[in-house]
């Protein structure tokens, strides 16, 4: 199977598309919002991951939201609302183990103009149990100028 994202379908709403991998026919789709833009109207797909046969997605309503679905049929299996605060974008992610690591920031000190010294960007790192919604804990990485980045690509090992 392999999965696609739309900004916008007819009726406004970010839908998913399942393909079949070898003919490229659509299997199955679903509408994910109401509304596609989150926080000063960024628009951006959902997060999503795949994991025992489930398909995972963050999508970005206000509470974000965490929603399962049955990897072959589309259906929806459940949802779980994530304590993510509304002003934050999601940035790097990772679903390891059961657990979605999610790196969120917020961007602060006025607009941004290439090489400023007077903006940056608060991140914060969250740890999400996917079974349940809840969250495990949280880092706050810290201020960071516009030009650092606070991890170069989340990794994870198994211990």
């Amino acid at each position: 199977m392999v999965f696609t994202r739309s900004m916008l379908n007819e009726n406004g709403k970010q839908t998913i598309q399942a393909l079949d991998a070898y003919s490229g026919v659509v299997r199955w789709h679903i509408p994910l919002l109401e509304q596609p833009c989150g926080y000063q109207q960024l628009c951006t797909s959902p997060l999503t991951y795949v994991a025992d046969n489930r398909l995972i997605v963050l999508d970005d309503s206000q509470p974000s939201r965490l929603q399962v679905f049955d990897v072959a049929s589309g259906k929806h299996v459940t949802a779980f609302p994530i304590a993510l605060p509304a002003s934050k974008g999601v940035a790097s992610s990772l679903l390891n183990n059961g657990t979605l690591y999610l790196q969120t920031g917020i961007h602060e000190g006025g607009p941004y103009i290439s090489g400023s010294s007077n903006t940056f960007w608060n991140y914060t790192i969250h740890a999400v149990h996917i079974a349940d919604g809840t969250t495990a804990w949280q880092y706050q990485i810290g201020k960071l100028r516009e030009y650092q980045d606070p991890i170069s690509s989340m990794l994870s090992t198994t211990a």
